[in-house]
Formats: structure tokens, C-alpha cells, sequence
């Protein structure tokens, strides 16, 4: 981890943050390459995907 004022190991332009070797924007870029995998994985609307039939209000 970084501890010391060091350049991100990514970009190797802006200053890394502090308990990381990265910089903020990119994280943000990486975080962002990302969604598409987190989607996959746990869509939005988990009701409207999900196998199990919903119970129906006795109304």
C-alpha cells in the first residue's frame, strides 16, 4: 500500500491516494469498467428476473 506521496501506477501522472496506489479518476475508471460485471451478476429489478413465482395478494 502507499504511504508515501507516489504517483498512481495506472495513469503515472497524478498523485495516488493514500491507502491505495491509485489515483482518484482511476478508480472512478476502473470502478466504472466494471458495472456491466456487477449487473451481470446481481441485475437492478432482481424481482422481475427472478425464477421463483411472486406471491399473489389475497385481496
Amino acid at each position: 500500500m502507499n504511504n508515501d506521496l507516489e504517483k498512481c501506477i495506472d495513469c503515472l501522472e497524478r498523485d495516488a491516494l493514500k491507502h491505495t496506489d491509485l489515483c482518484a479518476e482511476c478508480i472512478r475508471k476502473k470502478f466504472h469498467e466494471m458495472i456491466p460485471y456487477f449487473e451481470k451478476i446481481r441485475p437492478r429489478d432482481a424481482e422481475s428476473t427472478s425464477a421463483a413465482p411472486k406471491p399473489q395478494d389475497a385481496a
